[in-house]
């Protein structure tokens, strides 16, 4: 029994709030006071925020010449884009909470809709209102046409610019991160290391040809040739393999600090960035996804201005520890890096050690690989030498 008149209670309570809320709606004051909160939202969402938005974009250009000029020729497309998303909020949120006024007044109201609503207004007034809907209508189309055909050119526009922009702040940025990982490297001069060209571990036109003549598939480099000199002959990018400890990475750092000067000399030069590989085996996602990820990652680069950057080709890969992905992810990744270098026209210098590259079956296609040779004995105590004390205990123990 108490619970039937608890049960009851509730139904009543509920059915009390439902009615206090409905003649709330119908109220005109309360209706008047709605449509006034919506146009300031409207306000703010359109006029306010969009314009903050344009003003901000024009502060980003570079000059102020240039910003004159993105001003003059594209004021009216701004201001149509401007209007587009402004009506298209009027008439989603506008339309459709007049649309619900009419039907909630409809099915709670005998008397139908009283003339003192901002509905019962549109209806008083009835050619004004289907005057005004058509202009806005027009306008909105319009407006919509002319932000739908400028789309296709602002978007290339800002990114290149944006670009432009940030590219000498990336190579700074690069440019102290591969000294700093240079001075942590052994100390003093680099050892000049022996480095030879084999074209029998990659799938290449070249490899093709030699194949067809007698020349060898690893052949000495002339002694003294450093890295960059290795690059520059080889042209479309490498494999460097070596040895556990034989020096890979930092051969890899100093040709980057090299093509970084190149990169910063010349606007068109693409800029050359360290990934390591041993990340991209727990996703397996296309490359160029994961060096966006990585780029924002490592880096702190955003992924919208790192995608940019990757669709004009203005990155140069220096992939470090292709042998430290999982085996059995090993081969799909090189497949993941043949497709990537088949659809970019760009340098590409992937790293690994020998072995583990040697031991499975996947190739790189690339022109050649270089292989960095032990250090002889000789080489390695004249090295200790010249650095002095700080090696004296090292050089002992040798």
């Amino acid at each position: 029994m108490q619970a039937a008149n608890r049960q009851c209670s509730l139904h009543g309570g509920l059915t009390t709030i439902a009615a206090n809320l409905g003649h709330l709606c119908l109220n005109p004051s309360f209706q008047w006071i709605y449509y006034l909160l919506l146009s300031c939202v409207v306000y703010y969402r359109w006029v306010d925020e969009e314009y903050l938005d344009f003003s901000w974009k024009e502060q980003e250009m570079t000059g102020l010449s240039q910003q004159s000029q993105m001003i003059s020729q594209r004021f009216w497309v701004r201001r149509c884009c401007w209007l587009w998303r402004g009506l298209g909020f009027f008439w989603v949120t506008v339309v459709l909470g007049l649309g619900i006024n009419i039907a909630s007044t409809r099915l709670t109201s005998p008397t139908g809709i009283p003339a003192e609503t901002p509905v019962g207004w549109l209806l008083e007034h009835l050619v004004l209102t289907i005057l005004l809907s058509a202009g806005l209508l027009l306008l909105t189309i319009v407006a919509g046409v002319v932000c739908h055909r400028a789309s296709a050119h602002t978007p290339h526009s800002t990114s290149d610019t944006l670009t432009r922009q940030k590219r000498p702040l990336i190579v700074e940025l690069l440019r102290k991160d591969y000294r700093r990982r240079l001075s942590q490297s052994l100390p003093g001069a680099m050892i000049v290391l022996g480095l030879h060209e084999r074209t029998d571990i990659t799938h290449s036109s070249t490899q093709l040809v030699l194949r067809r003549t007698d020349i060898a598939d690893e052949f000495p480099l002339p002694p003294g040739t450093s890295i960059v000199q290795a690059y520059d002959n080889l042209g479309q990018g490498f494999l460097l393999l070596g040895a556990p400890g034989a020096g890979k990475t930092t051969l890899l750092l100093d040709l980057a600090c090299e093509l970084l000067t190149r990169a910063e000399s010349d606007p068109a030069y693409p800029i050359p960035v360290i990934l390591n590989l041993s990340s991209w085996a727990s996703k397996k996602p296309p490359l160029a996804a994961w060096i966006i990820d990585q780029l924002q990652m490592i880096y702190h680069i955003p992924s919208r201005l790192g995608q940019g950057l990757l669709e004009q080709d203005q990155w140069l890969l220096l992939l470090d520890g292709l042998d430290e992905v999982d085996p059995s992810a090993r081969s799909r990744c090189i497949e993941a890096i043949n497709t990537y270098q088949g659809g970019h026209f760009v340098s590409l210098v992937v790293c690994s050690r020998s072995h583990e590259y040697l031991t499975q079956e996947a190739r790189l296609a690339l022109s050649s690989a270089v292989e960095i040779q032990p250090l002889h004995e000789q080489e390695v105590t004249k090295y200790l030498k010249g650095i002095g004390k700080p090696m004296a205990a090292v050089r002992d123990v040798l």
